[in-house]
């Protein structure tokens, strides 16, 4: 149960294009103002956590299976969770090169030593059902997209507040 609760967690960042909107408009109101960052430069952002996420799992795969799922966790939970943290005061501090950083490689490397960590716990007590292990995982990851969508949404409707300036 803790892989899949994990995947859940981790699942979230497939709602990433819910982002797009405020943050192409993070300083204008209505429209976007020349300060404001395009569509063109946050949407990689996805793409950069993606390629990392999946580099953490050929630079750390050994590391993950050697060290145990504890271990994997906890070091990937923070590179995700200071991942995350960083990149919102990246936005606070409207700094493109910093959410890079901090969200798409710190952050994708922390969910891909995660995501690793999950599918070999989830094989290791299934060894004569990986397929079913790996599904297992995968469901937990496509739920989290499921479950997350609503709730950024609703979060980013709820505290949105139009710049003072």
């Amino acid at each position: 149960a803790p892989p899949v609760a994990t995947m859940l967690c981790l699942g979230g960042m497939y709602s990433w294009s819910l982002y797009n909107g405020p943050l192409t408009h993070n300083l204008g109101i209505i429209t976007q103002i020349g300060a404001d960052w395009s569509l063109a430069s946050v949407v990689p952002v996805f793409g950069t956590l993606v390629f990392f996420n999946g580099t953490a799992g050929a630079l750390f795969g050994k590391w993950i299976v050697r060290s145990g799922p504890r271990v994997s966790y906890l070091v990937g939970g923070l590179c995700y969770g200071g991942g995350l943290a960083v990149g919102g005061l990246a936005v606070h501090l409207h700094s493109l090169p910093l959410l890079y950083l901090s969200y798409g490689v710190v952050g994708g490397l922390g969910h891909g030593i995660c995501y690793i960590s999950s599918i070999s716990t989830l094989i290791q007590f299934f060894p004569d059902k990986r397929g079913m292990a790996a599904g297992l995982s995968l469901m937990g990851l496509g739920g989290g997209a499921i479950l997350a969508t609503p709730v950024i949404d609703r979060l980013l409707t709820r505290n949105f507040r139009a710049p003072t300036h």
